[in-house]
């Protein structure tokens, strides 16, 4: 699989996961709002940096360590 088909593999993985927990609606703000555990970013800035570390945190709450 070529690096870009994995990103996008990851990112519709960390999408159906934010769903499930969040919904719609708050899924999408989810993604444009500043998380403390990510620098103070939001999800979608530190994805464009390292999309590796937003997958590990979404992947850790689904675990269920909120």
């Amino acid at each position: 699989m070529n690096p870009y088909s994995q990103l996008r593999l990851m990112r519709s993985r960390c999408e159906a996961m934010i769903l499930s927990m969040l919904g719609l609606e708050e899924a999408n703000i989810w993604w444009n709002s500043k998380n403390t555990d990510l620098d103070d970013k939001t999800p979608n800035e530190i994805w464009e940096i390292d999309p590796e570390k937003v997958y590990r945190h979404v992947c850790g709450h689904v675990d269920g360590y909120w």
